[in-house]
C-alpha cells in the first residue's frame, strides 16, 4: 500500500464524515465503537441543542478559536456519521490555502446539565480543522493536493494512521515524515537493536515476511522517516525513536536525541525532508523539556501540598494525642478514686462505725488528686486512726484494750459509756453519755465534765 496523491482544485465540501462505522482502538480512550445506535444518540442530542444550539467548526480544538464554520445537520449512513456543514469566509480561506485539510470531531461520552443535573450520553461539542486526524485512515482530505507539477512543495496527504505524514515527491522515493503518537519517556537507556526486537514482538508473533498491511503499519510507527516506495521492507525506516516499555509503546527521549544527532548523515533523503524531520524531532524534545519543567513544577507543587498535608496530619495527631492523654488521665483518676473508695470502705472503728459513702467518695477524690506516695501515706494513717466517743475531750478504746484496767479518769468514763451502750443498744451516744454523767458524778467532776 502506498500513499495516495490527490489532484488540484475542487469545490469546498458541504458534507464531511465525522466518524467511520465500526470499532477501533484509541491511544487515550481505548476500544471505541460507532454504530447506528450510538450515532442516533449523537443526532438526538444535536437536534435538542445539547450542550448548546449549534456545533461550531473551530481550529485545532482551541476553544478560544473563532468559528470557521457550523454543523447544520447530522446523518447516519452505512459507513459512518456525516455532517452537513457551512463555511464562513475565514474557513473557506483556510481550506483554499491548504492550511488545514482534515477534520477532527470532539465527542463527550457524558455531559451533565449544569442546572437540571440531567446526564446526556454521546454529545458532539465541536468539530476542528486539523492536520492530525485520528480517523486519517477513514477520511478524505477536505481539499485535494496536486503533487505532479514541477517544483511542487512537499505536502500533507492521507495515510495509514492517526499520525501526520508529510511527503517529499521524487522520481525514485517518497519519504514519509511522521511524529509517533506515543507517550514520551525520559531517563531510559537507548539500545536500538534490542528495541527493534522488542518492537517486532509487539507487532506480531509471526515472522516479518508473513506480516500483513496492519502489522507493517504498526512496525513503521517507530520511525521518524520511512520510504513510502518500499513500505513492506525492514530497512525502509529511518531514525527509530520508539521502544516497548512494560508492554506499552513509548517514545524514548534518548532515542530522539540520538536521531537528531544522526539526521545529517542519513543518506538518500533531500534537505527538505531532513528539515521536516528535524522539526518533528525538535518538537519532541521541546515536549520532553516542557514535560520535565512541568513535571518539576508539579513536583514542587506536590511537595508543598504534601508538606501542608503533613503539617495538618501532625497537628491532627497532636490533638488526638492530647485527647488520648486527657482520657487516659481521666481513666487513671477514676481508677484511683475507686481504689481509695474501696480501701476507705473497709475501715472499721468499731463494729458499728464506718465512714459514710458520701464522705468516702469525697475523700477518695481528694486522695486521687494527690501525688501517689502522699495519698498512700494518708491512707495508712487512716487505717491506724482511732476515734474517741467523748468528742474533743475523750477517745475510743481499741477492742484489744477493753479488758485492761483504766489508767485515767477519761478512760474510765469512756468504758462506762461503752458498757451503757452495750446494755441499752437502742440508746444514742448522747443518752448514754448523760446517763453515766448523772450516775457517776464523782468521776464526771474529776474530769471537769459539765463545768
Amino acid at each position: 500500500m502506498r500513499p495516495i496523491l490527490f489532484t488540484a482544485v475542487e469545490p469546498l465540501p458541504t458534507e464531511i464524515k465525522l466518524f467511520p462505522a465500526g470499532t477501533w482502538e484509541h491511544h487515550m480512550f481505548g476500544r471505541e465503537k460507532m454504530d447506528a445506535t450510538r450515532a442516533q444518540r449523537i443526532i438526538d442530542n444535536f437536534n435538542k441543542g445539547v450542550p448548546r444550539q449549534g456545533v461550531p467548526i473551530i481550529v485545532a480544538h482551541d476553544k478560544n478559536s473563532p468559528a470557521v464554520g457550523w454543523v447544520k445537520e447530522l446523518q447516519w449512513r452505512d459507513d459512518g456519521l456525516y455532517a452537513t456543514v457551512e463555511w464562513n469566509e475565514e474557513g473557506k480561506q483556510l481550506l483554499q490555502k491548504r492550511q488545514f485539510i482534515f477534520v477532527s470531531p470532539a465527542l463527550l461520552t457524558e455531559w451533565k446539565h449544569p442546572v437540571t443535573g440531567e446526564i446526556f450520553k454521546d454529545v458532539l461539542v465541536e468539530v476542528s480543522l486539523t492536520n492530525f486526524p485520528f480517523f486519517g485512515w477513514a477520511q478524505k482530505p477536505l481539499v485535494s493536493l496536486d503533487l505532479t507539477k514541477e517544483h511542487q512543495e512537499p505536502a500533507v496527504l492521507i495515510a495509514y494512521s492517526d499520525v501526520l505524514f508529510t511527503v517529499d515527491y521524487q522520481e525514485e522515493h517518497r519519504w514519509v515524515v511522521q511524529r509517533p503518537r506515543f507517550p514520551v519517556v525520559d531517563g531510559i537507556r537507548w539500545d536500538e537493536d534490542a528495541a527493534d526486537q522488542r518492537w517486532r514482538r509487539w507487532v506480531s508473533d509471526r515472522p516479518f515476511d508473513e506480516w500483513d498491511d496492519e502489522e507493517w503499519r504498526k512496525y513503521r510507527q517507530r520511525f521518524i522517516l520511512w520510504d513510502a516506495a518500499n513500505p513492506r521492507e525492514i530497512g525502509s525506516g529511518k531514525l527509530p525513536v520508539c521502544d516497548i516499555v512494560n508492554g506499552r509503546p513509548v517514545v524514548v527521549a534518548n532515542a530522539v536525541r540520538n536521531a537528531l544527532a544522526r539526521l545529517p548523515q542519513v543518506e538518500g533523503v533531500s534537505d527538505d525532508v531532513k528539515e521536516r524531520a528535524r522539526q518533528v524531532l525538535r518538537a519532541l524534545l521541546d515536549e520532553i523539556r516542557e514535560e520535565k519543567q512541568g513535571g518539576d513544577a508539579a513536583m514542587e507543587q506536590q511537595k508543598m501540598q504534601d508538606y501542608e498535608a503533613l503539617k495538618e496530619e501532625v497537628e491532627r495527631l497532636k490533638q488526638e494525642k492530647q485527647q488520648y492523654e486527657e482520657r487516659l488521665a481521666q481513666l487513671e483518676r477514676e481508677r484511683k478514686v475507686r481504689e481509695f473508695a474501696d480501701t476507705l470502705a473497709e475501715l472499721r472503728y468499731d463494729e458499728r462505725k464506718v465512714i459514710p459513702p458520701k464522705q468516702r467518695q469525697q475523700w477518695a477524690e481528694i486522695l486521687a488528686d494527690l501525688p501517689t506516695e502522699m495519698a498512700q501515706k494518708i491512707v495508712e494513717l487512716l487505717k491506724a486512726f482511732t476515734l474517741v466517743e467523748l468528742g474533743e475531750r475523750g477517745y475510743n478504746l481499741r477492742p484489744d484494750d477493753s479488758d485492761k484496767p483504766a489508767t485515767n479518769p477519761f478512760e474510765a468514763f469512756t468504758r462506762l459509756i461503752d458498757q451503757t451502750l452495750q446494755q441499752h443498744p437502742d440508746w444514742s451516744y448522747e443518752q448514754a453519755y448523760e446517763f453515766v454523767k448523772r450516775h457517776h458524778r464523782d468521776l464526771a467532776e474529776r474530769i471537769a465534765i459539765g463545768r
